[in-house]
């Protein structure tokens, strides 16, 4: 996240008089301001400590080393945030401090998480680019980075958080989760890929472009929509299907008419009017000034070595999500019907579309899906 976003008034707020006590061992780079607080010192040595034990951690210990030291503390953010807000942690670079929020003292499994993230991302990879001569501020590897290694990190220290779409595309690879990421953003929030860096005006109208893309998808969507729920009243009414064993696809077809498909609508119309300010605001001194600096970072040594370190990162990140995965659950063997699922209903459709073709003349139209995220052409093929 840029420096300039930093609530730099709550961070001066949360710096009290008490004085920065001496680092753990695990982690000589940090040092802990606990407020006098002997609960504060405890859970913030306790999370350092699992941090540092993890491989990814050890593999990164040399590049902390090097680093200026950091003082870490809890402090007072807005309140109601949920876990994982990008308010639950922040990093004060001319301070070099890392600030938790306290509301991390009720959900205690986050403090991992997000101490990995500000520490082993932002905190380590701004400084560090900053003395390489690189802006990486400015760029989505930057947040993507953190994410990355504040994930991996929690998984290997035996955390098992929530998985936002964000992470999960993170876990497909870089490119996904710049697909998810990329119309969010205004002029005072913009964020560039390192690969659109180079031309940050043709970037943002192939942003353009791509949102109008995904308007038909979401259309085509609504479509299908209509055409599930009237197979699953079609499988209910003419083939006595149970409605119990439809009731996980219903429930998920809700999900996507109030949630999904809504959230979505919302973004691409929000979006289309931040990306024109954008290209407005290239024309201006500040724009032209961003220009410059990211067409400067596109070509850095470091900014293309960061781009490497989070593939990396990534790919581990779905390594550790895939063994989750794979774990045994103990369970009970369930004496009722399993419900159906969309793999199921598939099949029923396909077979009652050969055995009884009139059955469907009824059935809605829709047309051939189009991916919400356009699919990529392996690596190393022509674009």
């Amino acid at each position: 996240m840029r420096r300039s976003f930093l609530a730099l008034g709550l961070l001066a707020l949360a710096l009290t008089a008490s004085a920065a006590t001496r680092p753990p061992k695990a982690l000589p780079r940090v040092r802990i301001d606990d407020r006098g607080s002997a609960r504060e010192r405890r859970l913030i040595e306790g999370a350092l400590e699992r941090i540092a034990a993890t491989p990814t951690a050890q593999r990164l210990s040399a590049r902390q080393a090097r680093l200026p030291q950091v003082t870490v503390s809890f402090a007072t953010f807005s309140r109601g945030a949920a876990p994982l807000d990008e308010a639950w942690g922040r990093v004060d670079y001319e301070r070099s401090a890392l600030l938790l929020n306290d509301g991390l003292f009720s959900s205690t499994s986050y403090i991992v998480i997000t101490l990995a993230h500000e520490l082993y991302g932002h905190a380590s990879i701004v400084p560090e680019s900053e003395r390489a001569g690189a802006d990486i501020g400015l760029l989505m590897e930057n947040e993507a980075y953190s994410l990355a290694v504040g994930h991996v990190i929690s998984r290997e220290a035996g955390e098992r958080v929530d998985v936002p779409e964000l992470i999960a595309a993170l876990a497909q690879g870089v490119d996904a989760y710049y697909d998810e990421f990329v119309f969010d953003h205004g002029p005072d929030t913009l964020q560039l890929s390192l690969a659109e860096a180079h031309d940050p005006a043709g970037s943002v109208r192939a942003r353009e472009r791509e949102l109008a893309r995904r308007r038909r998808s979401v259309e085509i969507r609504e479509k299908d929509m209509a055409v599930w729920a009237w197979q699953l009243e079609h499988f209910e009414r003419e083939h006595g299907i149970a409605r119990a064993m439809l009731a996980n696809l219903r429930d998920s077809l809700d999900e996507w008419r109030g949630t999904i498909l809504s959230g979505r609508r919302k973004q691409l119309e929000t979006s289309a009017p931040r990306l024109r300010a954008v290209l407005e605001w290239f024309g201006e001194p500040e724009g032209r000034q961003y220009v410059r600096t990211m067409v400067a970072v596109s070509t850095h040594p470091y900014a293309a070595g960061l781009k490497a370190e989070l593939a990396e990162l990534c790919r581990r990140l779905a390594e550790l999500m895939k063994a989750d995965e794979e774990k045994p659950v103990a369970y009970a063997p369930s004496p009722e019907p399993k419900p159906y699922e969309w793999e199921d209903l598939q099949r029923l459709v396909d077979q009652d579309r050969r055995e009884h073709p009139g059955h469907f003349k009824d059935e809605p139209s829709t047309e051939p899906p189009l991916p919400w995220i356009q699919p990529r052409p392996p690596s190393g093929a022509a674009r």
